[in-house]
């Protein structure tokens, strides 16, 4: 994989020379040094999920099935992971990720930290794709560098990267989807294999890039007056329903979608219940969004830094001389639009089933941040044009400060959670 070099970038009446490989390698071994810091220090389990993630592994560990009855697996005891509880897995992820971990747990006796340093590993390959991929399709040097920077600025990434989580096999789905988008050749075999580990890895991960593969597709369809039937459309189509395969498997042998757990600790009692209707839970749902996008949890109410980055990100509709990045741009900010009301509606669903109201997670989001910070990039420069960049600094303060400054005061809290408890 190789980096441009990025040429001299004229700020007002200075000149600041920086190199688009060297930046790349920066970010690199920061999110490398952050997520194993996280791995080697932080509190275990995680409320990332962690305990449950580990248990998966385990029972794969223990018996591999491509295709896992969800309800039949149990969580480890995280005080000694070779004893089973009795309370449920509450996770129903396909079983790719789990798989291809489960040689790893064998291989070093359930040594939780390997596991940990494997996810390092994984999270920085799919973060390293997509950076690389971003140099292929951006022309401009000065757009490029703020991509490489932002790509790397998604808060949760080095903190879940150095935790036991499929999140981070889902960095590699997005990592090979964008390096397709940003190819000359071999395209839809990198868009189809983003859209195919996604699927196999999380639903979530696949709606998103789901949702931008169609407007990729409708877009060539309109823009470029290409056929609706090409080769490559039909490719595409059919990696998304090989995608699909775990969620259909799972539908035609229960009836449901997906698996919904009965922990003890999931189905809240009628009279524990908080008492919303769709409005105020919307208001409850957006405001927990904002409140868990820092790197850490309650950090900082992050509410109007995430809504004007959302207007500043639609001024890349209007940029100019960078068509395929553009596209792209567009691509991933139409999915956006997508994914969100899905997600209200998932949740309120959960809320309506369970009670609960831990379904509004940022880190759902971990596919569509490339996209979406393509598009910033190409919002900055189209704003500040040869002016002295504010919103390209404005941007970067906006992202940067909920991820390093949350993990400039990670430590673990005074008083753990639950250990099957969700965060």
């Amino acid at each position: 994989m190789t980096l441009a070099a990025g040429r001299p970038l004229r700020f007002a009446s200075n000149e600041i020379n920086l190199d688009a490989g060297i930046l790349f390698a920066v970010m690199l071994a920061a999110h490398i040094f952050v997520a194993s810091s996280v791995a080697l220090y932080s509190f275990f389990p995680s409320s990332y999920d962690e305990i449950a993630h580990i248990s998966f592994i385990k029972a794969m560990a223990d018996a591999p099935v491509l295709f896992p009855h969800y309800g039949d697996y149990r969580l480890l005891d995280p005080k000694d992971l070779s004893l089973w509880t009795s309370e449920p897995n509450y996770l129903a992820h396909p079983s790719l990720y789990y798989l291809f971990m489960a040689p790893l747990w064998s291989l070093t006796g359930g040594n939780v930290l390997a596991l940990r340093f494997a996810d390092v590993f994984l999270s920085s390959l799919g973060l390293a794709l997509t950076a690389v991929a971003g140099t292929k399709l951006i022309e401009a040097p000065r757009t490029k560098l703020l991509f490489i920077l932002l790509v790397f600025c998604f808060p949760k990434n080095p903190v879940i990267g150095g935790i036991v989580s499929n999140d981070n096999f889902v960095l590699i789905a997005a990592g090979l989807f964008f390096w397709g988008c940003a190819s000359e050749r071999h395209r839809t075999l990198f868009l189809c294999l983003g859209l195919i580990l996604a699927g196999w890895t999380k639903l979530t991960a696949l709606v998103g890039l789901g949702a931008a593969a169609g407007f990729l597709v409708l877009y060539s369809t309109l823009h470029d007056r290409e056929p609706l039937f090409r080769r490559t459309h039909l490719a595409l189509a059919f990696a998304t329903l090989l995608g699909f395969v775990p969620y259909a498997v799972y539908w035609l042998r229960t009836g449901h979608l997906l698996y919904v757990p009965q922990n003890s600790f999931w189905v809240l009692p009628a009279d524990q219940r908080p008492d919303l209707n769709i409005f105020t839970f919307a208001s409850v749902f957006f405001w927990r969004i904002a409140d868990k996008f820092p790197a850490v949890d309650r950090m900082m109410n992050d509410t109007l830094p995430l809504a004007l980055l959302v207007l500043v990100s639609l001024a890349a509709l209007a940029s100019q001389g960078e068509e395929k990045a553009r596209r792209v741009a567009m691509s991933f900010l139409f999915a956006l639009a997508v994914f969100v009301p899905i997600h209200f509606f998932y949740a309120w669903q959960t809320f309506l089933t369970a009670g609960q109201t831990i379904d509004a997670q940022p880190r759902y989001y971990n596919e569509l941040w490339p996209g979406f910070a393509l598009a910033l990039a190409l919002a900055c420069t189209t704003i500040d044009r040869k002016k002295l960049p504010l919103a390209t600094i404005a941007v970067v303060i906006l992202c940067l400060l909920p991820t390093a400054a949350g993990l400039l005061i990670f430590t673990p809290p005074v008083s753990q959670p639950s250990s099957t408890g969700r965060s």
